[in-house]
């Protein structure tokens, strides 16, 4: 990778993916970005993909990101850019959860 991108989310819907055959443990933050194109008002979704080591970190990740979010703070990690609407974080999950 050659570059990243820097995002701030202040809120989102955070799920929890258990790994299996078709997929690997995950934190996932679908969120949605409103914005103004001359006038007209534009809503852009995309989910932020937080891969993860397995189950039990993914849920520490994610009631860390809850919590953040619940007590009015935001997230900052590196990610990529989106690529239809996916975001892969690129920082390691344990630097969200320390």
């Amino acid at each position: 990778m050659s570059f990243t991108v820097s995002y701030e989310l202040f809120r989102g819907e955070v799920l929890t993916v258990a790994s299996g055959e078709a997929s690997e443990s995950a934190v996932l933050i679908k969120s949605s970005n409103v914005y103004d194109i001359r006038g007209a008002k534009k809503e852009q979704s995309i989910t932020f993909k937080i891969p993860c080591p397995n189950d039990d970190f993914a849920s520490t990740v994610s009631a860390f990101i809850k919590n953040r979010f619940d007590s009015g703070d935001s997230i900052v990690f590196s990610g990529t850019f989106p690529h239809d609407n996916l975001v892969i974080v690129s920082v390691p999950p344990n630097f969200l959860s320390s």
